[in-house]
């Protein structure tokens, strides 16, 4: 997945770290999942991350926070199912 360097700061700009989570601070669903706009798509923060970080997302499956907090954007709180 290809990113501008605006779009990766956009996306870093709205984490905080904190020892365990990574707690999205910018626009959510009405269910408390982060959403961001990168290019022409709107992603759910959780699924983009996980692409990001661990690779490739089956479509078929959810992304699943081993945390439980639905903002949490931690990729090794998330979990394929």
């Amino acid at each position: 997945m290809y990113m501008t360097d605006e779009e990766k700061r956009k996306l870093e700009s709205n984490i905080q770290r904190t020892p365990t989570c990574w707690i999205w601070r910018g626009g959510t669903t009405k269910d408390g999942y982060g959403l961001v706009w990168i290019g022409s798509t709107t992603w759910l923060v959780h699924r983009l991350m996980y692409l990001l970080y661990k690779g490739i997302l089956i479509p078929e499956f959810e992304i699943d926070h081993e945390c439980t907090i639905r903002h949490c954007v931690n990729p090794d709180h998330l979990k394929q199912v």
